[in-house]
This record gives C-alpha cells, structure tokens and sequence, in this order.
C-alpha cells in the first residue's frame, strides 16, 4: 500500500496534462483579449464604446467590456496562482482548480447572455460562445471529476 502510495506522488501521469493546461491558459487568454482590443482599436469601436457614444445605440456596452477585461485579467492572476500551488503540491490546488473553472463556465455564460441582451441584433457569436461554454464545461466535468477522484491528487498535493 504505502508502495502504491509512494508511485502516485508527484507531478506524473494525467497531472501532466493539467499542468500543460495551467500555462496554455494565461497565454491563450492574453493573446485572445490583445487580438480583440487591438481590431477594436483599428476600426475606431473602442474610442467609440469608451467616450461612451455607443451607450446611445447599445446601453451598457461600456460595462460590459470593462467587466471582460476585468474579469479575463483576474482570472490570468488565478491562472498564475493555480500554477504556484500545482508546483508547489499545496492541498488547496484541487479546490481552487475546481472553483477556477467553475467560475469560467459560470463567466462564460452571463456574459453571453449580457452581450445579447445588449446587442441582440448584431449579437454574432452566439455560436462561438455555446461552443465555448460547452469546451469549458466539459473541461470542468472532466478534470474537476479527476480533482476530486484520483489516488494521484490525493497523494501529490499534500502540503
């Protein structure tokens, strides 16, 4: 038994596949949110929506993508923190991967569901966005379930 134990210790097996995932994420989020403000940037959209010009045509347009960047930005921090507690195998680690993901599934559709309200006529990435909300509620069906059920969690993130 304490043999078993001691070969599920440490940052092996599917683990290595949430560790990739920890510094795909950051990355992937930067790189969305600059592309994003950069096109709205060129076209003119963001002195439009930040003057607050384009709260005559859609009502709390500004809210909405100060609250995106906001929240995209917090949720970069808890990708770095969730990173520092997989490397440093605190027993916090499977909670708050858990809680992280879940607040993104959570993100993820209000923030749909605001967009459209607040553009439903030219709101054109209802596809993309049930698209992503499924990926993310997968991701969290899947490794939230691993968080909670594998010996291997258990026996790494002890500290």
């Amino acid at each position: 038994m304490q043999t078993e134990k001691k070969n599920l210790e440490g940052l092996g097996g599917w683990l290595i596949l949430v560790g990739i995932s920890l510094f795909v994420s950051p990355i992937r989020l930067w790189i969305e949110m600059t592309q994003i403000y950069q096109e709205m940037k060129s076209n003119g959209s963001w002195e439009l929506i930040m003057s607050g010009e384009a709260d005559m045509h859609y009502p709390g347009i500004k809210a909405l993508i100060l609250g995106e960047i906001a929240i995209n930005s917090v949720q970069i921090i808890a990708c770095i923190v969730l990173i520092i507690l997989f490397f440093m195998k605190k027993k916090l680690f499977p909670i708050v991967f858990i809680a992280a993901a879940a607040f993104n599934v959570i993100f993820l559709f209000v923030d749909s569901v605001v967009a459209s309200s607040i553009m439903p006529d030219e709101f054109f990435a209802e596809e993309e966005s049930g698209k992503e909300i499924a990926r993310s509620f997968m991701y969290l069906a899947i490794w939230g379930t691993y968080m909670l059920v594998s010996k291997r969690v258990k026996a790494t993130f002890i500290h």
